[in-house]
C-alpha cells in the first residue's frame, strides 16, 4: 500500500477502516499472502488504525533534530 489518503472531514468515521478490511479481502482473492505498509510515525491515528487491523511494526526508522 503506497498512498492511502482521507480529507479531513471524512476522518473519524470508520472509513480507514473500512478501507483496510476491504483491501484484506480483495489481496486475499488474488491469493496474496501478506499486505505491507508505511506509516509515518508521528500519525498517531493511522498508527491506532494499522495496530487495530492487525498490522505489526518490522522496522523503526528514527532521526533527530540537531540545533
Amino acid at each position: 500500500i503506497y498512498d492511502i489518503e482521507l480529507t479531513q472531514e471524512n476522518r473519524g468515521k470508520g472509513l480507514g477502516k473500512e478501507i483496510m478490511q476491504l483491501v484484506e479481502i480483495e489481496t486475499r482473492k488474488l491469493g496474496c499472502i501478506s499486505i505491507g505498509l508505511h506509516v509515518f510515525g508521528h500519525i498517531a491515528a493511522a498508527v491506532a488504525l494499522y495496530e487495530k487491523s492487525g498490522f505489526q511494526a518490522t522496522n523503526i526508522t528514527m532521526k533527530k533534530d540537531l540545533d
